[in-house]
């Protein structure tokens, strides 16, 4: 495995756990939404700020899933190798 695709590996793996983190929040905000839907007390984080945090957590994982370009960028195009 040459560097070029060892560093791709490891930009689309830092996407996969940014999506699971997203992931992870959006479900939080669900849960504090139905949680305040319950009770009148908020204590904490609102539901916004998890969703918030959740979208921009997801965009990025998504981003870094699909950055070829950030490989491209860091190695170059890919030479022939014959």
């Amino acid at each position: 495995m040459t560097d070029r695709k060892i560093f791709g590996l490891v930009v689309r793996l830092v996407g996969i756990a940014m999506v699971i983190y997203g992931l992870g929040y959006l479900q939080g905000a669900l849960s504090l939404y139905l949680q305040a839907m319950s009770s009148d007390a908020s204590k904490g984080y609102s539901p916004a700020a998890y969703l918030i945090a959740g979208v921009l957590a997801l965009t990025t994982g998504v981003f870094f899933v699909k950055a070829e370009w950030l490989v491209r960028f860091a190695y170059g195009r890919e030479s022939d190798p014959t």
